[in-house]
């Protein structure tokens, strides 16, 4: 007779040698470089990709420049439940389908072999019966004694994970909200920027019956005026270029001179940018900004001095009034801007330790891997069913945390055609809506400033 203690203690070995060896792909991956398992492509590389795949860049520009204003930054739904369910594309359902498929046939394969193990046969659609006798009895029972040891460890997992894997969501979705609120904060700024500048420019004066009625911008005026926003679009476009995966290509050297034919960028303002060879490429949208502070300070007219005349700053034409209270405000949003776009890189940066990551997804597994073994004493063969739903639920809470943890999609290879792998989430943020938005904004505050009359 063989000894049912050993027995036991073989087969609870052998399980944490199966889950050790399921997770061995990540171990080795982690231990190999875990700084950073995904980085961005070098300008190396993009140089390469832009010079034999011109297309990709045009591509880019095309969502950026688009004439369609009414984008959808992420996807929408109705509130209705009979709509929801009907739902199949960018849910989590369709993202968890393979895992939920992996899951099913080695539960399926651990059923069969435990039905091998206990009863000798391969009637894996008979529900185990512990009153059966078989010449295996000391055998089966040692077995079915370690399934039962195994699943009072995973009923005692399960609170763990299902509270774990709750947080886990929260706080990947608490992320998601802030990175989308400084997206519109910045926004939001450029906009500010927009509407102090077409609000204070100097206009043509018509003097009709004593009253003084101010119209059109004058010539210079609206020519700052479209100089500033062109500025803002340029550092709007590097900004997030610098920022996202499917939009790096833009900074390349030949991409700054598809900007420059697609008139986001001059040629002069090409060349002055290419001339800081000292500023990384991913930071000389920071050298748009400066030019747009230098702009708005030289064409803005001094207070008043000391006998009431106004003076003008380096003899030149006079194209915003409003004096040191409009130069501070400027200043401030301009600053704020500034902030919203570092604060973007920052929670970026940290959006989740590593620690934490790898923490939950091991507890994921491990929870599902005991799954489709402990519960082969109670279920039979429909615990193939039960781990399938478990998968389905749990993993898919898991994969939804890590879309949620990277809304820009910078964790996915680009594919060239302006998507990327795993696209078809429905939190994924098409920052080209955010950046056509703008443009078009800033259009409505110029031909909305020129209609003012006193």
């Amino acid at each position: 007779m063989v000894n049912c203690t050993m027995l036991q203690y073989v087969f609870i070995n052998i399980s944490v040698l199966i889950l050790l060896s399921h997770n061995a792909v990540i171990f080795v991956n982690a231990s190999r470089n875990h700084r950073d398992p995904n980085p961005f492509p070098s300008f190396e590389q993009l140089e390469d990709q832009a010079t034999t795949d011109i297309a990709a860049i045009d591509v880019a520009l095309d969502e950026i420049i688009s004439t369609n204003v009414d984008g959808i930054i992420i996807d929408r739904y109705s509130p209705s439940k009979f709509w929801l369910w009907r739902q199949w594309s960018s849910t989590v359902f369709r993202s968890s389908l393979l895992n939920v498929r992996r899951s099913v046939i080695s539960t399926f394969i651990v059923c069969c072999l435990l039905r091998k193990l206990i009863f000798g046969d391969w009637n894996v659609w008979k529900h185990p019966n512990n009153n059966i006798i078989s010449s295996h009895q000391e055998t089966r029972i040692c077995i079915i004694q370690s399934l039962n040891c195994l699943n009072k460890v995973w009923k005692n997992l399960l609170p763990l994970t299902t509270v774990v894997l709750t947080l886990f969501v929260a706080q990947a979705y608490n992320y998601w909200i802030g990175v989308y609120q400084l997206c519109r904060d910045i926004q939001h700024r450029m906009n500010d920027i927009e509407m102090l500048l077409s609000t204070h420019i100097c206009r043509k004066n018509n003097n009709q019956f004593g009253r003084r009625r101010s119209t059109l911008y004058t010539t210079s005026g609206e020519e700052f005026l479209r100089d500033i926003n062109h500025n803002l679009r340029a550092f709007h476009v590097l900004f997030w270029a610098s920022q996202t995966r499917r939009f790096r290509i833009l900074i390349t050297d030949r991409g700054l001179s598809r900007l420059v034919a697609k008139d986001v960028l001059t040629q002069q303002e090409k060349e002055e940018l290419d001339s800081h060879i000292s500023i990384s490429r991913t930071q000389k949208h920071w050298i748009v900004l400066d030019w747009v502070i230098f702009k708005c300070k030289e064409a803005q007219c001094s207070n008043n001095d000391s006998r009431g005349l106004k003076k003008r700053r380096n003899n030149k034409e006079c194209i915003l009034e409003g004096g040191y209270g409009l130069e501070q405000v400027l200043l401030d949003r301009i600053c704020s801007l500034r902030t919203c776009c570092s604060q973007i890189k920052n929670k970026v940066a940290g959006r989740m330790v590593f620690a934490y990551a790898h923490y939950v997804s091991i507890l994921v597994d491990a929870f599902l891997f005991m799954a489709s073994i402990v519960q082969y004493n109670e279920l039979g063969i429909w615990s193939v069913v039960s781990t399938g739903i478990l998968t389905l639920f749990y993993s898919g809470l898991r994969n939804l945390s890590f879309d949620l943890l990277d809304p820009m999609l910078n964790d996915r290879e680009n594919n060239g055609d302006g998507s990327c792998d795993g696209d078809d989430t429905s939190v994924y943020l098409d920052i080209s809506v955010l950046i056509r938005e703008s443009t078009s904004t800033a259009q409505r505050w110029v031909k909305a400033g020129s209609k003012f009359k006193w």
